[in-house]
């Protein structure tokens, strides 16, 4: 997905883990304007791991990845968030990313 998502333009951080993206986010000075991360991970779900970043970054919106039901990662995130189901392709991704930082600019 990052290597999609930087040929598309986007500027991204990446992570292998949840554990490597909370140290990435906490060291980045910038703005984070999405994370796209998967619903269901080893360790830290998908929604703990951005319950945990929106602590330190509240403006950030939050997309999920998910082979299941996409409501379920929301729902069990609690917060309004944005989703995309696996498989998609290349165009879809950049569509919903494009979609969610749009929305986050007019909340």
């Amino acid at each position: 997905m990052v290597g999609v998502l930087q040929k598309l333009g986007f500027r991204t951080l990446s992570a292998e883990t949840p554990e490597q993206a909370l140290a990435v986010a906490g060291d980045y000075q910038s703005v984070i304007d999405l994370l796209l991360v998967d619903a269901v991970m080893p360790h830290i779900s998908g929604p703990e791991l951005a319950d945990r970043l929106l602590g330190s970054r509240r403006d950030m919106r939050v997309m999920f990845c998910t082979g299941v039901e996409p409501f379920a990662a929301c729902l069990a995130f609690g917060k309004t968030c944005d989703w995309i189901k696996k498989p998609f392709t290349s165009a879809t991704l950049a569509a919903r990313v494009q979609k969610a930082l749009n929305s986050r600019t007019h909340r």
